[in-house]
């Protein structure tokens, strides 16, 4: 696999109850991608779609393989579109403040959930970083449509 060990393959990535906020978090998306839409931004649409569903699959069942790979790809992909846009100037926006704010935030939620999951192997809040990182990262996304 590109992200995992494949000797993980088919293991339990975190436990249900902690998993659950994530896969309801994981609905934003969609959310997010209708506001993409009825601002204009067609492109973004689809990523933020594609990155829910492949965000729905993962954290419904959160099991090393490859649709823990297809996720972390898609959520890759879909800041690397976001970068690029940005840096062509594609959003209409008197300010970048308030989505690289969120985008930060939604950054440093991840580093800690890397941090608390891996050096502290503290699921709960790992969880809730990562929670934190479902929602800046969207509420970034929505500024820049909306701004």
């Amino acid at each position: 696999m590109i992200f995992d060990d494949s000797d993980k393959d088919g293991q339990l990535v975190l436990e249900k109850k902690y998993s659950n906020k994530l896969y309801i978090s994981s609905n934003l998306a969609y959310i997010t991608a209708l506001i993409a839409i009825f601002n204009g931004y067609f492109l973004n649409y689809w990523v933020w779609m594609y990155t829910g569903v492949t965000s729905n699959m993962y954290w419904k069942d959160p099991k090393y393989g490859a649709k823990r790979n297809l996720d972390i790809w898609m959520s890759l992909t879909n800041v690397g579109i976001h970068f690029c846009l940005l840096h062509y100037n594609y959003y209409e926006c008197n300010s970048f403040y308030y989505p690289y704010f969120f985008f930060y935030m939604g950054l440093s939620s991840y580093s800690n959930a890397l941090l608390f999951g891996r050096l502290f192997k503290s699921p709960s809040i790992s969880s809730t970083f990562h929670l934190f990182f479902h929602l800046f990262m969207n509420a970034s996304a929505i500024s820049l449509y909306t701004c």
